[in-house]
């Protein structure tokens, strides 16, 4: 079983904001995580995850190779459904992303 992904926490000093200026390295990192398994180690997180057909629809109705000038936005449900956050997860972040 793969425990949740959880993002390393950074320290950087704050205090330079104000005068426009940053330290040129951020503090150590730590992560919280405890497990030995990577999301990246695995295809999926969640390998029984499927597409709706609704979604696929979406999906497949959107031609990225269409020229910018006859191009249209994507569905506003791309942005607002949370299947649709849960499916670019899966496909996007946890079948390679690894933090460092």
């Amino acid at each position: 079983m793969a425990s949740a992904l959880l993002l390393p926490q950074c320290s950087l000093p704050f205090s330079n904001l104000a005068s426009g200026s940053l330290p040129s390295r951020p503090g150590p990192c730590k992560s919280s995580a405890s497990s030995t398994r990577s999301p990246s180690s695995t295809t999926s997180l969640r390998p029984s995850l499927q597409i709706p057909d609704r979604l696929r629809r979406e999906i497949d109705s959107f031609d990225p190779k269409i020229p910018l000038d006859e191009a249209h936005t994507p569905p506003s449900s791309w942005y607002t459904d949370p299947l649709f956050l849960d499916i670019e997860f899966d496909r996007v972040f946890y079948r390679g992303w690894q933090a460092v």
